[in-house]
C-alpha cells in the first residue's frame, strides 16, 4: 500500500553486496592472476640475470617489465628498438619476442606460429632451465587456446611432461591446473564426475604455491558443482581457497 512516504535509500555502506564470482567478496588483484604472476616470474628471472651480467640490452629487460604489467604495446615497441642480440643473449631476446607475439593485440595466426617456433627453439636448447620450462608451458597453452581447432592432446602432453619432470617448479605446478582443466570436463572420460573431482583433489595436494593452490581450490569447487560431486565438497573447496586469501 502506498502511504505517500518516501522510502529511504540505504547508505552505500548499508547495502548488501550480491555475491560475485570470486569467493571472499572481492576480485583478486591483477598480480594475483596466475597468467600475470607467470609473466612477473619471468621478468624477475630476466632482471636477475641482468644483475649477473648475463642479460641482453636494457630494451629486453624493460620489455619484460612492460609484459609483466600487461603493457604489450610498449613491450613490442621496446623489442623493435632493441639492437640485434649477441649469441649469449639471443635466448632471452627470443623469449621476450615470443611472449609479446602471443599477447600483443591483435593476435593473428602468423604471430601464433612464430611464437610457437621461438618457444620450441628455446625449449629444445635447454628444456630444464627456467626459460625452457616456461617455454614448454607456453607451447601447451598455444595448443590449448591459440590454435584452431584446439589441440588438447598436444596441450595435455606438454603439461603432463612439466608435471612429471618439474613438479616443484612454479610452471610445473601451474601445468597441473591446466591438466586438471582439460581432464575434468573431457567428454570421453570413463569415470563419473564425482570420481574425477575427488581424484584431482588428491592430485592437487602436491601444489604448494599459494596463488595456484587457491585457484585450484576454486576451480575444483566449480567442478564439484557442475559434475555433481556434492555441495558439501564444493563448499569445503571454496572455503579452503578463501582461507588462502589474496596475499
Amino acid at each position: 500500500k502506498n502511504t505517500g512516504e518516501r522510502k529511504r535509500r540505504p547508505h552505500p555502506r548499508e547495502r548488501v553486496r550480491k555475491p560475485g564470482r570470486f569467493p571472499g567478496g572481492r576480485k583478486p588483484r591483477p598480480s594475483d592472476h596466475p597468467a600475470v604472476t607467470a609473466l612477473l616470474r619471468i621478468a624477475v628471472y630476466v632482471l636477475f640475470s641482468a644483475s649477473l651480467g648475463a642479460t641482453p640490452s636494457p630494451h629486453v629487460v624493460r620489455a619484460m617489465e612492460a609484459a609483466a604489467r600487461q603493457d604489450f604495446t610498449l613491450a613490442s615497441s621496446l623489442l623493435e628498438e632493441a639492437p640485434s642480440p649477441a649469441p649469449a643473449d639471443a635466448r632471452d631476446h627470443a623469449f621476450a619476442q615470443a611472449v609479446v607475439l602471443l599477447n600483443a593485440p591483435p593476435t593473428t595466426p602468423s604471430k601464433v606460429v612464430e611464437a610457437r617456433r621461438l618457444f620450441q627453439e628455446i625449449r629444445d636448447r635447454d628444456p630444464d632451465d627456467d626459460l625452457g620450462i616456461a617455454s614448454e608451458f607456453h607451447l601447451g597453452r598455444i595448443a590449448q587456446m591459440h590454435v584452431f581447432p584446439a589441440d588438447p592432446e598436444t596441450a595435455r602432453r606438454h603439461f603432463q611432461h612439466l608435471v612429471d619432470e618439474h613438479p616443484t617448479h612454479w610452471f610445473g605446478q601451474y601445468a597441473l591446473l591446466k591438466l586438471a582443466s582439460l581432464d575434468l570436463y573431457r567428454e570421453d572420460a570413463g569415470e563419473d564426475g564425482d570420481a574425477r573431482v575427488r581424484r584431482w583433489i588428491e592430485r592437487g595436494r602436491r601444489v604448494t604455491h599459494p596463488v595456484l593452490l587457491r585457484n585450484l581450490c576454486w576451480m575444483l569447487g566449480d567442478a564439484a558443482q557442475r559434475l555433481n560431486a556434492g555441495p558439501s565438497v564444493a563448499l569445503d573447496l571454496y572455503r579452503q581457497g578463501a582461507a588462502i586469501g589474496f596475499s
